[in-house]
């Protein structure tokens, strides 16, 4: 969803610039303008997966503190590359290929590329005491994700708990207070948490939780476009209404389909593969996409004549189609990338690690292939 609704940002011109549309037309702005959405939705699934699965193993107490510098060392080996490459292709891009208008059309793009903005982004501090580095302003998910998983850590993990929860929870406090319009991640992830430990509440019909879940969806679509005329000062609590509703329609969702549940006998659960493929998978994206699409954008531009938010043409939905690809093809291999480098940090071939998944998923979740080393 953030994907697409960002990929069409840098291609298309806004609906309201369009001289002529169509059914079809309109349906394609529709379905690729839920990237608030995706954000929250992120957070929430996060919260079950990433939380979820962290809190039980910790609280059994089964190596948590290797498991928590476990995560934290593959987030670092990736997010330290990917900053020093998005740097590189937002500096060559906005200097050599700024005569496309691709980063003059990103109103957030920030040229400082000295080493506290770098310094900065890599402690997840952007949009609270810094900007993105360059184009890449969406790591701000990242930024909320990391806190609340941090204090998450320090609430549950047994070394001075009273005062490292107290410093973790003023962070997250002041990230809230310092962007309160996006007060409703950390209260997600929250969510998503709570979900993940209550495997014995009642579960609704998956036809039920559908219809539920579609309409919080569309509820926090359409009232999110309203919020540009309501007063400023009512935006941060409305957009927090808006997304706990959704939170709580995709929980339903989530339940119906014992997503939250344990696993079953004999077969690893739905929890398990979601949880190594679907944390690991989106924090590649959006650590990287922002300023490889940006780039090949601006490259199009120039070499081929692709226009910057352009009117609706097959070339442009040619582009469109290429760059979602490329940019996940591009995810992955950053995936792969800092699985290798952590692996190397932590002195242990990615083979053994491999062959451990493959012999027992139940031990493989708690073992070094953690729900962000993989795709």
């Amino acid at each position: 969803m953030v994907v697409l609704s960002h990929v069409r940002f840098i291609l298309f011109a806004n609906f309201s610039q369009l001289n002529e549309t169509t059914p079809l037309l309109t349906l394609y702005y529709f379905l690729t303008s839920y990237g608030h959405e995706g954000y929250a939705l992120y957070m929430l699934v996060s919260g079950v997966l990433l939380g979820g699965t962290s809190y039980r193993r910790w609280h059994a107490d089964r190596n948590a503190s290797g498991h928590f510098k476990a995560r934290m060392l593959w987030f670092y080996a990736l997010l330290a590359p990917a900053l020093a490459i998005g740097a590189v292709f937002d500096m060559f891009g906005s200097r050599a290929l700024g005569a496309s208008g691709a980063y003059a059309h990103f109103h957030e793009f920030s040229p400082a590329f000295d080493l506290g903005a770098f310094t900065a982004n890599f402690l997840m501090l952007q949009r609270f005491l810094a900007p993105g580095l360059g184009s890449n302003a969406t790591l701000f998910i990242l930024a909320f994700e990391c806190w609340a998983y941090l204090s998450l850590a320090a609430y549950v993990l047994p070394s001075r708990r009273r005062l490292a929860t107290l410093a973790a929870t003023s962070m997250v406090v002041a990230a809230i207070a310092l962007e309160p319009e996006f007060a409703g991640y950390p209260m997600l992830w929250l969510l998503g948490l709570v979900l993940a430990k209550a495997s014995d509440w009642p579960r609704p019909s998956r036809a039920t939780a559908c219809l539920v879940f579609v309409g919080t969806l569309h509820i926090s679509r359409f009232g999110g476009a309203g919020l540009a005329q309501m007063p400023e000062h009512y935006v941060p609590v409305f957009r927090l209404l808006l997304d706990v509703q959704m939170g709580l329609g995709c929980g339903a969702l989530l339940m119906a389909s014992r997503a939250c549940g344990r696993q079953r006998s004999g077969q690893a659960s739905l929890t398990w593969r979601l949880a190594r493929h679907f944390p690991g998978a989106h924090v590649a994206i959006f650590a990287t996409h922002f300023p490889f699409m940006m780039f090949i954008a601006a490259a199009a531009n120039l070499g081929l004549g692709l226009p910057i938010a352009g009117s609706p043409s097959p070339l442009a939905f040619a582009a469109f189609v290429c760059l979602v690809i490329a940019i996940y093809v591009y995810g992955f291999a950053f995936s792969r990338l800092a699985f290798f480098i952590s692996q190397r940090l932590r002195g242990r071939p990615a083979g053994r690690v491999r062959v451990a998944a493959r012999r027992s998923p139940s031990k493989a979740l708690g073992a070094s292939v953690t729900s962000r080393e993989r795709l």
